[in-house]
């Protein structure tokens, strides 16, 4: 019999026959969601070519496979199923669960995220979005240093509170990804240890377990990091509401799986809410060049002042 692991992760209770030290380990009686070990998934589709990587949406719920890492089967909502390849790097198997299954089941449940970063302020959360590579994550490794606190990496699900009609965020799990020439840039010892995230690539995840708060919290405000390759210095700008909204929509994390008219109803009404309630500003850097410091400076100086 598999070992049986139980954490809270995405605002779930999570009982799983996969080891995550990503996730926060918890004790609970009744779990949301059930991640176990396969030797074999069956699907209908005979036509499968699994050597390959692949995805499809059936009456068994969601299939897809990564090449030489795993095959995942997500449904309703409430189960994932793994089956790892023979020698295929944990890390790896890991990650793919972390984000794309994730991602699935959470839809599955009527959920909407964005893939963003964010911090805790006194005022409510500071989010951070843009493209990968932008910043994001080292933006918020940077703040972390001066005292700020981490809220989540990567993404977070939004939520209306039902009483006062705000949109929350839910964390998803206490891991920041960083590439490593950023981790060597950066003293990382406030955030803990670190580890490749998979064998092949040059990312890290590093954690604060011991800084992980779960409840959900008031979006405040949205920075959204951009690289320009014109600029030579920080510029800052306010977007209309039309472009505010699209940039929003466009940083909607694996919204291809939103199929569902009343769920397609539900990220254009969550996001129109957002618009009213959290004022927006781009961030501007330059392409080359630039210590995260003076960004981070400028960030802050930005959103404190919003």
């Amino acid at each position: 019999m598999s070992a049986i692991y139980t954490y809270t992760g995405y605002g779930l209770k999570i009982i799983s026959e996969l080891y995550f030290p990503e996730f926060l380990p918890s004790d609970f009686e009744d779990a949301n969601v059930h991640i176990t070990l396969k030797n074999a998934l069956e699907t209908k589709d005979t036509q499968t070519d699994w050597d390959k990587s692949y995805s499809k949406e059936t009456d068994l719920g969601t299939f897809f496979q990564v090449e030489n890492v795993a095959r995942y089967h997500v449904k309703n909502g409430e189960e994932i199923e793994v089956e790892p390849f023979e020698g295929g790097d944990p890390g790896a198997v890991r990650l793919f669960l972390l984000s794309n299954a994730m991602a699935i089941l959470l839809i599955q449940r009527g959920k909407i995220l964005l893939h963003a970063s964010a911090i805790r302020t006194e005022k409510g959360l500071v989010v951070f979005i843009g493209d990968s590579g932008a910043g994001k994550s080292s933006m918020l490794v940077e703040l972390v240093r001066r005292g700020q606190e981490p809220f989540s990496d990567d993404v977070i699900v939004l939520k209306e509170d039902p009483l006062t009609g705000d949109i929350l965020a839910i964390p998803s799990y206490p891991m920041i990804k960083l590439w490593k020439e950023t981790r060597d840039s950066l003293s990382l010892e406030i955030i803990g240890e670190g580890h490749r995230l998979r064998k092949g690539v040059e990312k890290y995840g590093h954690f604060f377990h011991d800084r992980f708060k779960q409840d959900a919290m008031r979006i405040a405000k949205v920075i959204v990091i951009e690289k320009d390759p014109v600029i030579e210095t920080y510029e800052v700008l306010k977007p209309g509401g039309l472009e505010s909204f699209e940039i929003l929509s466009r940083n909607i994390y694996r919204r291809q799986y939103i199929q569902q008219d009343d769920l397609r109803k539900k990220h254009l009404r969550l996001l129109g809410k957002l618009l009213g309630q959290a004022p927006i500003r781009i961030l501007k850097r330059p392409s080359s060049g630039g210590e995260i410091e003076g960004f981070a400076d400028f960030a802050e100086h930005q959103f404190q002042t919003m």
